[in-house]
Order: C-alpha cells, then structure tokens, then sequence
C-alpha cells in the first residue's frame, strides 16, 4: 500500500498506455454527459469505473481535494479490494494459510498490479471484481445442485457489475456457463438450467442502459476500439511484424 501511495505521486497517467483516454472520459462525465467516439477514443470503454471517479471527484471537492493525482487514488484504493480478493480467493481454493500468505505477498509487489494502481485505468476494479466473483462462485459452491436462490441472484448481480466494467468480464459469465451447462448434461437436472436462464436475465437487465447507450452510438451492442476504425491486414502484410523484428520502432 505504501509503495502505491508513493507511486500515485512519482507517476501521472498523461505518461500510461491510453492514459489522455482515460482522463477525457472523465473531463465529458464531469461535462454531464457521456462521451462519444469525439470526446475520446475510449468512449466505448463500460463506464462504471469512471462513475466511480467522478462521484471520487466531487467527494474529494467536499475537502478541498482534487486534481488529477486525487482521480488517480482511486485504484490505490481498489488495491486494498484487490488485496482481499486475491487473498480470499487464494484461501478457498487451497484452505493454507502459507499458500494465502503468499498470494498475497506476490499481489502486493507484482508488477503490474503495482503499475496499474499508480494511474487512471479501469484496469484494476475489473481484476477485484474478477477475482470477488470466482470468490462468490466458489465460497457459495455455486456448481452444486442445492443452492439458495439469493446466492445465485446475487452472483447474476455481481456478473452484472463485471461487465459494465470491463466487456472481457464475460470469462467470467462464460466460465459459469461451462460448469452450469457440464453439470446438466452430467446430471439432467434442469436446475442448472434455470440457473443459467436467471443469471443471464439479470446480468442483461443491468446491462441494459449501457448496451442501449452503445447500439445508439456506435450502432452495435458488441465492443468497438480503435483497431476496428483502422484498415484490416492479413497476417502476412501485418505492419505489426515490426514489432516483432525490429527493436524501438
């Protein structure tokens, strides 16, 4: 936590990968409006980070804080999340203090998690949310047939939560799927089923607003990024192979 603090003062998001994305995301929610592929070319990032950010903003204009240094605090914030999370999830898989000692130890000095704590990116509330939902998946036992329906709500919820975060949460959703689906072919047992049928439903719905705002702007509900606006190479005229050949180009 230390080695984060100092960092949110030695480094500035301006210098990150995406970095004037990211703040001009924010800039526009602050404006009062969500942004469009002309506020930022990371306009069609999910946007529940960035509430959060502009809600961190106007909590920390209550005490005099602000500037991008204080927008940036929020993931050595979501760190201590992270820390749990890993720390939890460690624990339910192997029941060793010695083993959770140590993810926690590796979380807490590993590189990119220390990296990504230090700038503006949704990056590091998705890798909590991730790792809270493989917690929930597992600590509630999720793939056994009897389960309280609350669990399963709350799972669908959390899901939910994921993707309007980050898209590539639907490994999570995916993963869910595959040991739901392996379950009723293994056992014909139509609970796993309805299951499915409920987490989607709910996931869906608080999807909703996001994939309705994304099929009105960009006209589809599926992610776009920047490589979709630009030409398409086969792989053999790539111009991506200088990447790989020559060094500093």
């Amino acid at each position: 936590f230390v080695i984060r603090l100092n960092n949110l003062f030695a480094y500035t998001t301006l210098s990150a990968d995406d970095g004037g994305g990211h703040i001009a995301y924010v800039e526009t929610l602050l404006a009062g409006r969500m942004p469009g592929p002309a506020d930022s070319y990371l306009a069609w990032h999910e946007p529940l980070y960035y509430f959060f950010v502009v809600l961190w903003h106007k909590a920390g204009a209550l005490v005099g804080l602000g500037g991008l240094d204080w927008w940036e605090a929020t993931n050595v914030f979501f760190s201590l999340g992270l820390f749990a999370a890993a720390a939890l999830v460690a624990w339910l898989l192997t029941k060793s203090r010695a083993v959770t000692i140590a993810v926690l130890a590796l979380v807490a000095v590993q590189f990119p998690a220390v990296k990504i704590a230090a700038y503006l990116t949704n990056e590091l509330l998705f890798q909590t949310l991730m790792l809270a939902g493989i917690a929930a998946f597992v600590g509630w036992r999720l793939g056994e047939r009897v389960v309280p329906r609350g669990r399963v709500i709350a799972f669908g919820a959390l899901v939910g939560i994921v993707l309007v975060t980050k898209v590539t949460g639907l490994v999570l959703l995916a993963t869910a799927l595959l040991i739901w689906g392996w379950r009723l072919l293994a056992t014909r047992d139509l609970i796993f089923l309805k299951r499915v049928a409920l987490v989607l439903a709910i996931a869906t719905l608080i999807q909703a607003p996001w994939l309705a705002y994304k099929m009105q702007t960009f006209g589809t509900v599926f992610s776009i990024n920047l490589y979709e606006t630009l030409p398409r190479y086969q792989v053999w005229n790539s111009p991506g192979w200088r990447y790989v050949f020559v060094w500093n180009n």
